[in-house]
């Protein structure tokens, strides 16, 4: 469920993306020919033009980082899944640790088997020992 729910929403984030980039890029052309003709119209200087490109290199700088941030956190998304999901070497893991398990049961059950048979030895011998003595109570 929660895998399924995952990708549904990672499926549905580009398609935001896609329209909020498309707006950013839709203004962001829109504020650089308000800004041409600002500059034809009114003259700017070299100085004005220099803070309108400042401007348009922080505008895509942010939009970089934007996206550096977001791949960052998809890759980590990635990261988990593919950790959560991997199958093979889960299910690999857990057969040799019911291999191991078993081959201890079996062991186990020989030390009890040798245990139970010394106490059947003992008890024998002392029940022996007890109906042969002359002081019983």
């Amino acid at each position: 469920m929660r895998c399924s729910n995952w990708s549904k929403s990672r499926t549905k984030k580009p398609q935001e993306w896609g329209k909020n980039s498309f707006l950013f890029t839709k203004n962001f052309s829109i504020f650089k020919t308000c800004f041409i003709k600002a500059s034809e119209e009114f003259g700017l200087n070299k100085m004005g033009q220099a803070q309108i490109d400042q401007f348009e290199i922080q505008i895509r700088s942010a939009n970089i980082v934007k996206s550096i941030e977001s791949l960052s956190r998809i890759v980590s998304d990635l990261k988990d899944l593919t950790i959560l999901n991997d199958f093979k070497s889960i299910n690999a893991q857990i057969m040799n640790q019911c291999n191991f398990l078993k081959l201890r049961e079996t062991e186990i059950e020989g030390h009890l088997t040798m245990t139970k048979d010394n106490l059947f030895k003992m008890l024998y011998s002392l029940q022996q020992e007890y109906y042969s003595s002359n002081y019983k109570w």
